[in-house]
């Protein structure tokens, strides 16, 4: 099998261990400087394109078709419909593919499972005395995305897209619970601390983290009938979050890991929304977030924290204790030290000295404004507004409905058209860009697809359909198959899922 003969498939697997610990800057990794040419792109289409041949070559070869050909190819031709509706060939057009290539390297993956899974575990195999390394890998990936994402960190490459440190967790988490699961074993008391308080600081980011492992510890529950080590674990995670150990941390980071410009970047967030004299360029303002790859809509993305307070404030719990909310504060200390007149972010304050602006509280805590709750409610609200208007008008065009709008235009344009949506351009859900994309066609084929892989005789693959579980509900408010990083990970666990 040609397939085999270039040893792709051993490239496949070790480039999804490598996507898998080194995460999104690794997958933002391009050909061309400042540009979207991915790499993971042009693999994925090297490992599809080779495997089409053989199939093809087989075919021809047998003068047959089966059945395994017309469930590979179907996604594939489904992609080319809509590169034939293009009117651009815009390379920007062609990585909103990515959805459908994603469900053709899943059906590879899942008639290449056994030879992948003798390459994955010989891996495993020669790495099981260095576990260690990839569990503090992942510690400290945690800890520099924490500061890194939303601007704390920041810096870019011609040839890696966007924010080196924009390490998003809910990438991260996956190979938290893939290392802590599954990998590791007769762990040591130092890695077992390691990788709980790890799962801690993710927990306290994102409300669709807190969810995401809820419904792995319940499906490990389910599946594996292993009630002491999921409780156990649970247990002392919650106890890491509530006991004010999380926020100290990333009160720590906050104030150590910040580079001079982002420094300067949180002077001017507190600054905008606190009132303390000091009125900002909003043009200028915006043109920062853009630099720093921070999003700037109706509801700008504040700098981000380490939290046990995001929790309780999730379920609108009052009065939090301050032992919780440390995180929150001193992310403005002595902020003025950085509002020079001389920078072109700032208009005018009341009050000058040596070319400073002055401020009454120098050490405010943001997070206590209403731009806080504004943006915790905005972010919900925004998606639900583009989800539904999406549909809305998906549903008024039946020929939109049943093949959607293509791979030429952004969702967020047809969704809100007089609305900025930056540099956006899928539905924040990977169901909603299936739908939006492709049509009732494209929501069917996955469900076809989904169905003939759960119907294999073959065993359920639990760790995989834990993590798979994972991915899905991560999908439900952020995009996963149609994302470069995302979607390689997706289609492992997808074509993997049984045994």
């Amino acid at each position: 099998m040609l397939f085999k003969r270039l040893n792709l498939d051993k490239v496949l697997v070790y480039y999804f261990v490598l996507l898998l610990y080194l995460g999104k800057p690794f997958a933002k990794l391009t050909i061309v400087p400042n540009s979207n040419f991915f790499i993971v792109n042009f693999l994925v289409v090297i490992f599809v394109g080779v495997y089409s041949l053989d199939l093809l070559n087989k075919s021809i070869a047998m003068k047959k078709i089966n059945f395994r050909f017309v469930i590979y190819f179907m996604p594939l031709i489904l992609g080319l419909f809509n590169i034939l509706r293009l009117e651009s060939y815009d390379f920007n057009n062609f990585k909103k593919l990515m959805g459908m290539l994603s469900l053709s390297l899943a059906i590879l993956i899942f008639y290449e499972r056994i030879t992948i899974n003798n390459i994955l575990s010989d891996l495993i195999y020669k790495i099981q005395n260095y576990y260690y390394i990839p569990i503090f890998l992942l510690f400290l990936q945690t800890v520099l995305g924490k500061s890194g994402t939303y601007g704390l960190i920041f810096w870019s490459n011609p040839f890696i897209s966007q924010n080196i440190f924009d390490l998003k967790p809910q990438r991260i988490f996956v190979a938290i619970a893939f290392t802590y699961f599954f990998i590791v074993k007769n762990k040591n008391n130092v890695i077992n601390f390691v990788i709980l308080l790890n799962i801690a600081l993710l927990i306290s980011y994102s409300r669709i983290i807190l969810l995401m492992f809820i419904s792995i510890i319940f499906l490990y529950l389910i599946l594996e009938k292993d009630f002491m080590k999921p409780v156990l674990a649970t247990f002392l995670i919650f106890i890491f979050i509530f006991s004010g150990s999380v926020d100290y941390i990333g009160l720590f980071l906050n104030s150590n890991l910040i580079d001079q410009e982002g420094k300067e970047f949180i002077s001017i967030v507190c600054a905008e929304h606190v009132e303390d004299g000091v009125k900002i360029d909003d043009v200028e303002l915006k043109r920062l977030y853009s630099k720093r790859n921070v999003d700037y809509g109706e509801y700008p993305t504040l700098p981000r924290y380490f939290s046990a307070s995001n929790l309780i404030e999730f379920i609108e719990i009052e009065n939090i204790p301050n032992i919780l909310i440390n995180g929150k504060k001193n992310i403005c200390l002595n902020y003025s030290e950085n509002l020079s007149l001389d920078s072109k972010y700032i208009q005018m304050c009341s009050e000058v000295e040596n070319n400073f602006c002055i401020v009454k509280n120098n050490n405010p805590n943001l997070f206590t404004s209403e731009a806080q709750s504004a943006q915790l409610g905005g972010n919900l609200e925004f998606r639900l507004d583009l989800w539904r208007n999406l549909i809305q008008q998906i549903v008024n065009s039946p020929r939109n409905l049943l093949i959607g709008y293509g791979i030429e235009i952004n969702l967020p344009e047809i969704a809100e058209p007089n609305k900025d949506y930056g540099n956006l351009w899928h539905a924040h859900s990977s169901l909603f860009s299936i739908i939006g994309f492709y049509g009732l066609i494209g929501v069917l084929l996955f469900i076809f697809i989904f169905i003939y892989i759960i119907s294999s005789k073959s065993k359920l693959n639990h760790f995989n359909a834990i993590i798979l579980l994972s991915l899905i509900i991560l999908g439900i408010t952020d995009g996963v198959i149609e994302t470069p990083d995302l979607s390689i990970i997706f289609s492992f666990m997808f074509g993997t899922l049984k045994k």
